[in-house]
């Protein structure tokens, strides 16, 4: 793509908001433009989430000049304002950084004119593309031949880009598993070389930037590239790796990777380490019960499947099987169970859901069935497994009739 048609397609997808702030900043005076993840992902075909500027105005320069729109100070120390306009604008002024002693952030900033310099500061190349409707692509670093060649590679020195900021090694890993972007030789030997480095970043920028990258499109080419990586966030999966390059078999779920990272390891291995990480306990139980599902030997009745089916969802035993097929390929049992799934849902024969049971333990105390406490929750229990098993129908009187016989002496 030449760069005039790469121009226009940023254009068609610049919202209105954005397009009158640079405006705006332009006729003031200061020099400003979209930088960053839209200019790349507009670049890409993709529909930008974000659309970020960066410009010469001071952020009290800003502020003048925008009375009419509500103002955020999300980053004022940085430089950087929040307008809000159709969508929220994050303004950062031009910068240069100084020395990066705790391997995060800068120790300090100074503001810039200059929009060459606050471009030479940025991580990879395909980041460090700038964009206005006025002055068109600034392009100082060769990003553009990058992104059409699928290249990562760091503006400047890999190794001083990383130790500056060791989240950059996890960017690099994402940007690989979503954009398929392959670390070029330099990068590559330095996100290996530096690795060590994330034990120095917060718990949660891991799990946040893993979780980004396992749901990659292109997830098992990035990980089986970049295994000492996935070793650096869970020390536990060390000699215990299924294939990585298989990751992209699965669905983009990360719960559903991650159990599938964790499937020799074993579902206790994966939860102390996702807690270590603080995920989320939704993420952390969703993968456990998948990995857990995953171990566990596929069915190969239709009694068993409905078993199997009562303690996780249609969906969820499915992601379990494709799981187990892709850390054991070619396993048998598993191609079984999963037409035997397919079956039952052709034939609407899944078992209801627990809170689904027609029969509640009011039903039971009234009549007498069963006394208050434990009692009734293990006749639920009986009663639910007899729907499961096929041996009562799911209507009310069908389960107090069956109980009733059950009682029988």
């Amino acid at each position: 793509m030449d760069l005039r048609k790469a121009e226009k397609r940023i254009d068609r997808e610049l919202p209105a908001g954005g397009r009158e702030i640079v405006s705006r900043l332009e006729r003031a005076g200061f020099c400003a433009f979209f930088v960053g993840g839209c200019v790349r992902d507009a670049l890409l075909g993709l529909s930008p989430a974000d659309w970020d500027i960066a410009s010469a105005a001071r952020p009290e320069e800003v502020r003048s000049l925008f009375p009419d729109l509500p103002v955020l100070s999300t980053g004022l120390r940085h430089g950087t304002l929040t307008l809000l306009s159709d969508r929220p604008y994050e303004i950062t002024t031009f910068r240069t950084e100084g020395a990066y002693s705790d391997g995060r952030r800068p120790d300090r900033v100074a503001f810039s004119r200059s929009p060459e310099e606050d471009l030479s500061r940025r991580d990879f190349t395909v980041n460090a593309i700038a964009w206005s409707p006025e002055r068109g692509i600034v392009d100082l670093f060769g990003g553009f031949a990058d992104l059409e060649g699928r290249v990562l590679r760091c503006v400047g020195d890999p190794e001083k880009r990383f130790s500056e900021d060791h989240l950059r090694i996890l960017r690099g890993l994402r940007f690989y598993a979503v954009y398929r972007l392959a670390p070029e030789a330099a990068t590559a030997a330095a996100m290996h070389a530096l690795a060590g480095g994330l034990d120095r970043l917060s718990a949660e920028r891991k799990a946040k930037e893993f979780s980004l990258a396992v749901a990659g499109r292109f997830a098992g080419e990035a990980f089986a590239a970049f295994p000492d990586l996935l070793l650096a966030l869970f020390p536990s999966l060390a000699g215990r790796l299924p294939d990585l390059s298989l990751l992209s078999r699965l669905s983009p779920s990360p719960e559903e990777r991650t159990a599938f990272l964790f499937f020799f390891a074993g579902e206790e291995e994966l939860f102390s380490s996702l807690a270590a990480l603080r995920f989320s306990r939704r993420f952390s139980e969703r993968a456990r019960l998948l990995c857990r599902a995953a171990r566990t030997a596929p069915p190969t009745d239709r009694v068993g499947m409905r078993r199997f089916l009562a303690a996780l969802s249609p969906g969820d035993a499915e992601a379990a099987f494709r799981i187990r097929l892709a850390a054991l390929p070619g396993e048998r049992e598993t191609d079984r169970a999963l037409a035997l799934l397919a079956r039952l849902r052709a034939e609407n024969d899944l078992p209801p859901r627990r809170e689904e049971l027609a029969l509640d333990g009011t039903a039971l105390l009234s009549r007498g069935l069963a006394r208050e406490g434990p009692e009734v929750g293990r006749a639920l229990d009986l009663l639910y497994r007899a729907v499961v098993d096929g041996e009562a129908e799911n209507r009310k009187d069908a389960l107090l009739a069956y109980f009733e016989r059950r009682r029988e002496p």
